[in-house]
Formats: structure tokens, C-alpha cells, sequence
């Protein structure tokens, strides 16, 4: 939830923001790709990065952006003709309240040239080069491994999880087994480094009290806003 990022003030619909919310944890452990797709077709996604202004003759290159640089490869591992082009690809989908859609007389088939390679490229294809790149297995499995072991990783573990995720075809699966069952999850400098987020606090302080239920009526709104 806090890799792929929307927020609901832009959205002013909050069955966009549930929606994309169930797709997380239907998603959460599955397969990258079918994340990442299914992220580039999210309604919510849609709307708050863009993309449903993206159409062929005036292309909105924000999303593009956002699944190169936050979402699968990190800064500076894609050209801004890379972004550009990516911009193309995606022209033509786009949502029609919560349900997406493909509206291909608004998409550009053109030819396109990604990662240096051309083609009439798709939203679908797209995902594929990027998964191709030697960076995205790396940056996913170091953003995931910081997550939930600590901020620090060295060159090498990064390249031994990014193995590990690109040799099971990127399911997310094997790569959690892999850093649950490592001396390093349960190493000194791991334990007790996590820093929570408002939520993860409020939540686990709920969890630590036992409660079932929330004395009076809670406002999620102002807790939450004033926990930043």
C-alpha cells in the first residue's frame, strides 16, 4: 500500500480506493508482473496518476514515470525517451468509474522504442520490458527486503534476492520464504530497527491491548490526520 501510491483526496470516490485496496491483498504475494499490470488497469491508479488523460496526439507521461522510477526500477535506470515512449505504450487505457477499459481509438500504435528496443508497443508489453531490466528484480527485492528487515543492504544480498526473484519467473512468494528463513532476518543489527508508520502503530497498539472493538465512535479521519 505505501509502494503503489494513491490517495483519496484526488479520487473522491471511495469505492475506487477500496477496489484497489482488495487487489492488494488478493495480489500481495502472487506474481509481480500480474501486480504490475493490474496496478496500470487500476481504476484508482488511473485517475490519480493520469492516465486516463493519456490518448493518442497528447500523451500524459505521469504514470509512465511513476512505474519506472517508484514502482519497478528506481531513479535513474530509464531514459526520458524511455519514459516517453512508455507514455505512448499506455495511451488508451483508462476507466470509466471503477471499471477499466481499453479504448483503442485512443490508443497509438505506432512503433515505440523502449529499453532500445521498437515495437507497437502495448501497456501489456511495457510491463514485459520492464521486467526484462536487470534493475527491476534488484530494486523490488532491496525495497521489500528494507521493509521488512532494515534499511541497510549490502551489493551482494541484493543480487543473491533479485536471483531469487528472477529465477521464480518474479513470484513474490519464494523471495518472502527466502528472507523469513535467513540468519539475517533474525541477526542482531535486523531486530528491533523498524521504524512503525502511523498506521502500523495504531493498529499494533489495538492488537497489544487485545481489543476486538474501539471504546465510543471512532473518527479514523482525525486519528489518522493527526498522526500525520
Amino acid at each position: 500500500h505505501g509502494h503503489f501510491a494513491t490517495e483519496e483526496r484526488k479520487l473522491y470516490d471511495y469505492r475506487l480506493m477500496f477496489n484497489q485496496n482488495k487487489t492488494f491483498r488478493r495480489r500481495a504475494t502472487g506474481n509481480f508482473r500480474d501486480m504490475l499490470v493490474a496496478m496500470s488497469q487500476d481504476p484508482a491508479m488511473l485517475v490519480y496518476l493520469d492516465n486516463r488523460s493519456n490518448f493518442k496526439g497528447h500523451p500524459n507521461e505521469n504514470y509512465a514515470r511513476e512505474i519506472m522510477e517508484l514502482f519497478a526500477l528506481g531513479v535513474g535506470n530509464s531514459t526520458e525517451g524511455d519514459i516517453q515512449e512508455a507514455g505512448r505504450a499506455l495511451t488508451g487505457w483508462r476507466n470509466e468509474g471503477p471499471r477499466f477499459i481499453i479504448d483503442p481509438t485512443l490508443h497509438d500504435d505506432g512503433p515505440k522504442t523502449i529499453f532500445g528496443k521498437t515495437g507497437n508497443f502495448d501497456g501489456y508489453d511495457l510491463v514485459d520490458l520492464i521486467l526484462e531490466q536487470k534493475a527491476c528484480a534488484e530494486w523490488v527485492a532491496a525495497k521489500i527486503h528494507r521493509y521488512l528487515v532494515r534499511e541497510d543492504i549490502s551489493a551482494t544480498l541484493r543480487v543473491d534476492l533479485a536471483a531469487v526473484l528472477r529465477g521464480n519467473d518474479y513470484e513474490i512468494k519464494p523471495l518472502l520464504k527466502t528472507i523469513f528463513l535467513s540468519r539475517d532476518f533474525y541477526s542482531q543489527p535486523s531486530v528491533g530497527t523498524q521504524i512503525k508508520s502511523p498506521v502500523q502503530y495504531y493498529v499494533s497498539a489495538i492488537r497489544r491491548l487485545g481489543l476486538d472493538r474501539l471504546p465510543g465512535t471512532p473518527n479514523y479521519g482525525t486519528t489518522m490526520a493527526g498522526l500525520g
